[in-house]
């Protein structure tokens, strides 16, 4: 990570549904007239040369949230999420974060909002989505449903999504033999 000339910063918030699979949290935006809205990470530019890239993830975060991101989350964020993916191309840091119970009803409490998460920040941010974490792995997805831009974090982040999904499988199928185990 080039902290001192990084431009942008955000995160992959991710959560997991009770009884299902982990899902993350994207901003869908509307960028230029002849484009459809398209989803992006949660995240933006740094607003000074003072601002670490930690800090320019929480923020931009709880700025496109409405502010519902818990504060537990934001703190969490600019403490030390884990890792970090650097898309050298943009400059954009990106750190990947699991929601707490806090935040377990995020995108129902900004759908609440009645509209767009933050008009006043972000003009271009229609709503923030809950997706299936295993979409990034399809290449074809990324294509249609990520902005371009957002294909370079992407690509920077699928390790520690290949990571993370591979461990939740693998407790998913110990506790499904300690199950069958104590079943018989």
């Amino acid at each position: 990570l080039d902290a001192a000339h990084f431009c942008a910063a955000g995160a992959l918030l991710w959560h997991e549904v009770s009884g299902g699979e982990p899902r993350m949290l994207l901003a869908v935006e509307r960028r230029g007239e002849t484009t459809g809205a398209k989803a992006n990470f949660l995240g933006g530019k740094r607003d000074s040369w003072a601002e670490t890239p930690r800090a320019v993830a929480a923020r931009e975060c709880w700025e496109e949230t409405g502010y519902l991101l818990s504060s537990a989350a934001h703190a969490a964020i600019e403490g030390g999420a884990r890792p970090v993916a650097w898309a050298p191309q943009s400059k954009f840091a990106l750190f990947l974060h699991e929601l707490g119970p806090e935040d377990a009803d995020l995108v129902a409490r900004i759908s609440a909002l009645g509209g767009p998460p933050n008009p006043l920040h972000d003009s271009t941010l229609e709503r923030v989505e809950s997706v299936p974490l295993r979409c990034l792995l399809d290449p074809r997805w990324r294509r249609e449903e990520l902005h371009a831009f957002a294909g370079l974090q992407a690509a920077a982040i699928l390790p520690a999504v290949r990571a993370l999904l591979a461990d939740r499988a693998c407790a998913d199928a110990a506790a499904a033999a300690a199950a069958a185990a104590t079943a018989t």
